[in-house]
């Protein structure tokens, strides 16, 4: 099953975004900001946006949105999510290596508007693993 549709007779890529801001000062304004932001890109670039999941407070904080997120990761028909920042969506080590694995197995990717990368997250855990076993 392809996670891909046509529209114009292109694949676009299913993706949904996600925003948070760490602080409740001005979180509203910030928040809609980071989802123009990744609305704009997503349309620029062939992602056709399903949902939009979005938190306020610390990575480390509980995240409702987030846990949404990595809950419907297993059964969604999207492949990638869309984010301002990568630190937007988590921030610590061990977050990065096992709080994701809902992503990982469900072959999610990152978009990162901020960078210009696009994470494999399969790839990264396989790197990081390799690169704290060397030391």
């Amino acid at each position: 099953m392809t996670k891909e549709k046509m529209l114009y007779g292109y694949k676009t890529k299913k993706a949904v975004i996600y925003a948070r801001h760490s602080k409740i000062y001005k979180a509203d304004k910030i928040l809609e900001k980071q989802i123009d932001l990744c609305k704009h890109y997503a349309e620029e670039n062939g992602y056709d946006v399903m949902k939009i999941y979005s938190d306020i407070g610390l990575a480390t904080d509980s995240r409702p949105g987030y846990d949404e997120l990595l809950s419907d990761a297993s059964t969604a028909e999207w492949e990638y999510i869309i984010v301002a920042s990568y630190d937007k969506l988590t921030v610590t080590l061990d977050q990065m290596l096992n709080g994701i694995a809902p992503l990982r197995e469900a072959d999610v990717r990152i978009v990162d508007i901020k960078r210009k990368c696009i994470y494999n997250l399969t790839a990264v855990k396989a790197f990081m693993n390799q690169t704290l076993c060397s030391v």
